[in-house]
């Protein structure tokens, strides 16, 4: 039936797709705990770790996969977006998965579930696409012989698909103002949808910075009597290092001093490294796997240094925060401005992401972000001239990428992509 992963993507994107855009569809489990039950609850087979938060959490669930594989354990990664194919969401031992895995599985949830097919439960509603690609993974960890699984939350926590998993450990890095259409327009509310993946007596390592938010997931476990873990509390001191090679991150603690090296860039990765620390750590993995696991991380398009001519950076950073973030780690790392390559969302705050990206910026290339985003390129390019920002607008995505890096390379200057995903992708397969 299936012959390649191109088709089950094109099953799948047959199904409402959340990602893409809002539908009039209500976030319950329902229809999740449904689809487990019609497959046999594919992801009890596998111990599972349950990773949320606003920012950090893709980071956090990719270095903890990574530690687990190093510790000798077959472990399966859910994460989501990918960057260029599907199959990159559901990763064994850090490798996409496989056609011999993913093609029968694929093929089971089609024989009964075909497009087309609405489920029974709870009201002959369809599944979307996010639903069954979470059946597909567990199915996927299962057939694979995973020892584990560290599953990422698609959205939010308390009533993501994801959040059906009776997990190991929980996992929350960071709580900001984030989909607030959905979550709450307050810090408290998300916080309180993040913590939904607290479940009673599991351990619960949060990152989480914010007071406020980090009191109501201190209640939900202790209401839960789960044993908690404070990054703040466990670590007393820290100090970092960065080069174009990646971070180092040396840190005090109860027991002593802790060191781990990442490829990995930015200063967002410091408290996603150590709580992947420490989750190792509760799970009984040993220092020099975790640290392995550590150093042997790479991810796509999170500040991804491309060298050549000209230097290519990549960074999927899509929110107000994440853009300072970026904008701090290439002022550590480069001396230069950049051309800028960028496009959001129309969801997005594209003027404040502009703001903080001017001071590095000798011109701006405007674009969409990719073709499944809705987004408003014109406004985006009238901002930033608002800004003084010398820029000029190519919509059509694949000639801005081809442009932008033409102007880059005559100015010898970096390329910075930023402000989707999609649009990461885009110039990955355009560049290639």
């Amino acid at each position: 039936m299936f012959q390649s992963a191109a088709d089950v993507y094109t099953y799948l994107s047959s199904f409402i797709n959340l990602e893409r855009k809002l539908e009039p569809i209500e976030y319950r489990l329902d229809r999740m705990h449904y689809l487990r039950k019609l497959f046999g609850y594919p992801d009890e087979a596998v111990r599972t770790i349950h990773v949320t938060g606003s920012k950090g959490k893709g980071s956090t669930a990719t270095l903890l996969a990574s530690i687990l594989t190093a510790s000798g354990y077959k472990t399966g990664l859910f994460t989501s977006p990918h960057v260029l194919n599907f199959t990159e969401r559901i990763a064994i031992n850090k490798l996409p998965v496989t056609n011999d895995i993913l093609l029968p599985c694929a093929e089971e949830i089609y024989h009964r579930i075909p497009p087309g097919k609405p489920l029974p439960v709870p009201e002959f509603e369809y599944p979307t696409f996010f639903e069954l690609l979470t059946i597909l993974a567990f199915l996927c960890y299962k057939r694979a012989g995973c020892q584990y699984a560290v599953i990422e939350v698609g959205l939010g926590g308390r009533l993501d698909t994801t959040n059906v998993i009776c997990p190991e450990l929980a996992i929350i890095t960071s709580i900001e103002l984030e989909h607030t259409e959905i979550l709450g327009s307050t810090v408290d509310k998300i916080a309180y949808e993040k913590a939904g993946i607290i479940k009673s007596l599991i351990p619960v390592i949060s990152a989480v910075s914010d007071p406020v938010a980090r009191s109501v997931i201190y209640t939900k476990a202790y209401n839960s009597v789960s044993p908690f873990y404070n990054l703040d509390s466990i670590v007393s001191e820290y100090h970092t290092s960065e080069t174009p090679e990646g971070i180092s991150v040396t840190w005090r603690d109860s027991v002593g001093n802790h060191t781990a090296q990442s490829s990995l860039h930015g200063i967002v990765q410091i408290r996603n490294i150590m709580t992947a620390w420490y989750a190792g750590n509760l799970l009984q993995i040993s220092p020099d796997a975790i640290l392995q696991g550590i150093r042997s991380t790479t991810m796509r398009a999170r500040f991804e240094i491309i060298p050549g001519e000209p230097t290519i950076i990549l960074d999927g950073a899509h929110t107000e925060v994440s853009i300072l973030n970026t904008v701090e780690t290439y002022q550590k790392l480069f001396p230069e401005p950049c051309v800028l390559l960028f496009g959001t969302a129309q969801d997005k705050h594209s003027f404040a992401m502009l703001k903080t990206l001017y001071p590095i910026t000798e011109l701006a290339v405007i674009t969409r972000p990719g073709t499944f985003k809705q987004s408003e390129p014109e406004r985006i390019l009238e901002e930033a001239h608002a800004l003084n920002m010398q820029a000029e607008l190519i919509a059509d995505t694949e000639a801005a990428v081809i442009h932008a890096h033409a102007l880059a390379k005559a100015r010898k200057l970096p390329l910075l992509i930023c402000g989707s995903f999609y649009l990461c992708a885009d110039a990955l397969k355009t560049l290639a």
